[in-house]
């Protein structure tokens, strides 16, 4: 894989781990393999979510995408059948869970057909206002990190595989202090 795609995949895992660290939470692993990258969290979420949790994970999978727009101005397509994408999860996670919450709030409509057709409209309009306000959140998280995501970025490329261990001790120095500041 060529430095500058290394690079990109870096910035991407980077967002995605910044934006767990944000709520507290550690990635067990995060690396770069020949097809792609990944971040794997220690622990799972469980059902049911409620839909702070969900917020929540839609903008740790948007900050990936949201550190590549930051840092190199646009973001890189997927593979539309890749299942595993964070575009595929997000999209995955917002259809069951508004679908669910919409059905829920139908009990006004009386029309079995007609409220069907409703819930539907009323899911689709709920996930895509969900996935805005989640890619909104990660742009504002990820442009604060910006500093902290290009640091980690950096040892991605390096290392290429980090476990928790390397993130704890990432997360436990400070960053460097640039000359300007230092002279100001």
């Amino acid at each position: 894989m060529p430095l500058d795609v290394i690079r990109r995949v870096a910035i991407h895992e980077a967002g995605h781990v910044i934006a767990m660290h944000e709520r507290g939470l550690l990635a067990s692993t995060v690396g770069i393999r020949s097809d792609g990258g990944f971040t794997n969290l220690q622990k799972s979420c469980q059902e049911p979510l409620t839909t702070s949790q969900v917020e929540t994970l839609l903008v740790e999978l948007a900050a990936g995408g949201a550190a590549e727009e930051v840092c190199f101005g646009d973001i890189a397509l997927v593979d539309a059948e890749d299942k595993n994408s964070d575009l595929a999860r997000s999209l995955e996670l917002v259809r069951s869970y508004s679908s669910n919450l919409c059905r829920l709030s139908t009990t006004e409509l009386t029309n079995e057909a007609d409220s069907t057709e409703k819930t539907a409209v009323r899911a689709r309009q709920f996930g895509a206002g969900m996935l805005l306000e989640a890619s909104k959140k990660a742009h504002a998280l990820i442009i604060h990190r910006r500093d902290d995501v290009e640091r980690l970025a950096a040892l991605l490329v390096e290392k290429r595989f980090l476990t928790s261990q390397d993130l704890k001790e990432f997360f436990a120095d400070p960053p460097a202090k640039s000359e300007n500041l230092e002279a100001a």
